[in-house]
């Protein structure tokens, strides 16, 4: 296993089977790069910022940025001493300009006066060099003079019975036959970022690189494994392990925290939480949803009451927003108001879908939950109230499963356009109608509607299924009346 010793904590990844494979198989050193804490008692003479370029603050995509007199250190890595075994190394780097000097990047030695070991090393005419260095004789691909500003996806293999290799962004760009069969051994061995030691153990040639994501295999990544890793010639990052965004504490808001995840793969085993904590949230605006990998993103209050997370939603403004064919994998411990001049709720659109969990309320919106443009919603026991327009609102081909769900006070409770409704064991109370379709469906079997100016109504052809439903207090239960035929063959039925 690969320690860091006493200087950096061990961050491995414990993922089981994974979709994009070669991530874990073969993988004896992970160093994430992600967290100042991780800097504080390495041997540095100062030490690194940790920022990145093209998204700040976020605890996976985070960077150690070497300014050319700093670098971390980590000894007695014995298993960075692959011996004549096989091995790969994948990294992402950045760099402003291109190099004029020699730099060492990421350097393996087995002792300060045994050379024997490898590196990464930019060169002064701008190219990335991979060496394996066995004492008297060093063995070499590259990468040519790479495009400065942006994060570039490089990884290097070696197959000790015969090439090594070198990748850039996926794609692999130089090979070489390697002569000699010596052992990298670990007496004494150091792992180095940023910087390497001569022969009299002095440290030298330090980088102003920025090095993120560096990963050790103890074998030959195949081309399509390192192309998976690269994911895309912009730098794509991957998220493989589970990890929590904290609001306030680490992100402001909601929507900061989601801004971390622009532009990056959410492996499919691996779960992307945004953790709110109990709090009432003034002025919250619009929350959207549109991030490929959504079904993998949770957003959560208190999941044991959704009293304690209060989101009041900026005026004019809609609450959540799942969009442009995403997902939103839960949504769940949470009271979200709308504001004076309220727009929606809870909205899928354009072919989207929202999970939500039990703990869910909604209220003062024009539509409290909205499934428009072949979406789909689940929001099973959500507590909807005061909804000017509806309360739950299907159209255009969309679903929503809403079973055990209570609505109360909204202009229609619940309305199914062109559109499916499931609402078993649900209610609708003191509303203009309780259920209403328009050319659409409700199933609401055994539901509760009270004190509703109608309880149920079908119109346009549309149907609702009221088996076992109670009525009490409404002006008038049903419209048309139960199992006669209304207007375009429109029914309500038990």
């Amino acid at each position: 296993m690969f320690r860091f010793k006493r200087f950096l904590p061990l961050l491995l990844l414990a993922l089981g089977s994974l979709a994009i494979a070669g991530l874990d198989e073969g993988l004896v050193g992970h160093v994430p790069l992600t967290s100042n804490d991780q800097f504080k008692e390495t041997v540095s003479n100062t030490t690194p910022s940790n920022t990145d370029t093209d998204m700040e603050g976020c605890p996976f995509d985070e960077a150690a940025d070497f300014d050319g007199n700093d670098y971390l250190e980590y000894t007695s890595m014995t298993d960075l001493a692959f011996a004549t075994s096989d091995f790969s190394i994948s990294f992402w780097a950045y760099r402003a300009s291109a190099a004029t000097s020699f730099e060492h990047m990421i350097w393996y030695r087995e002792s300060s006066t045994d050379f024997t070991g490898y590196s990464l090393d930019w060169q002064d005419d701008g190219d990335l060099a991979f060496r394996i260095d066995f004492g008297t004789l060093a063995e070499e691909v590259y990468v040519t003079t790479p495009e400065t500003g942006k994060w570039h996806h490089y990884a290097a293999t070696a197959d000790r019975d015969g090439d090594i290799k070198m990748y850039f962004n996926g794609v692999l760009v130089d090979t070489y036959t390697l002569t000699s069969s010596a052992s990298i051994g670990s007496t004494n061995s150091k792992l180095m970022l940023g910087a390497g030691r001569d022969a009299f153990d002095a440290l030298n040639n330090y980088t102003t690189a920025k090095l993120d994501e560096v990963r050790f295999y103890d074998r030959v990544l195949e081309a399509w494994e390192i192309s998976d890793l690269s994911q895309s010639f912009e730098g794509v990052r991957l998220i493989t392990e589970d990890i929590t965004l904290d609001v306030p504490s680490d992100y402001a808001d909601i929507n900061a925290a989601l801004a971390c995840l622009d532009g990056k793969h959410i492996d499919q085993d691996a779960t992307v939480t945004i953790q709110v904590a109990d709090g009432t949230y003034n002025n919250v605006a619009t929350i959207t949803v549109d991030h490929p990998d959504g079904a993998r993103i949770q957003l959560l209050g208190d999941t044991a009451d959704k009293t304690n997370v209060v989101l009041n939603i900026a005026n004019s403004s809609d609450g959540i927003v799942v969009t442009n064919g995403t997902q939103l994998g839960m949504l769940n411990g949470f009271t979200i108001n709308g504001g004076t001049t309220p727009g929606n709720g809870v909205t899928a659109r354009r072919n989207s879908s929202i999970v939500c969990g039990s703990q869910l309320a909604v209220a003062d919106f024009v539509w409290g939950v909205l499934a428009e443009m072949s979406s789909s919603i689940e929001c099973n026991s959500i507590d909807v109230d005061d909804c000017s327009s509806v309360g739950l609102y299907a159209v255009g081909g969309s679903h929503i499963w809403a079973d055990n769900a209570d609505i109360d006070d909204c202009g229609f409770g619940v309305r199914a356009e062109g559109a499916f409704i499931r609402i078993e064991n649900g209610s609708a109370n003191s509303c203009t109608i309780g259920y209403n379709t328009a050319g659409g469906d409700i199933r609401g079997k055994d539901s509760s509607l009270t004190n509703n100016t109608t309880g149920a109504n079908a119109t346009y052809g549309g149907h609702i299924d009221i088996r076992g439903v109670t009525f009490s207090g409404n002006t008038t239960n049903t419209s048309p009346a139960i199992n006669a035929v209304g207007n375009d063959n429109s029914m309500v039925n038990n």
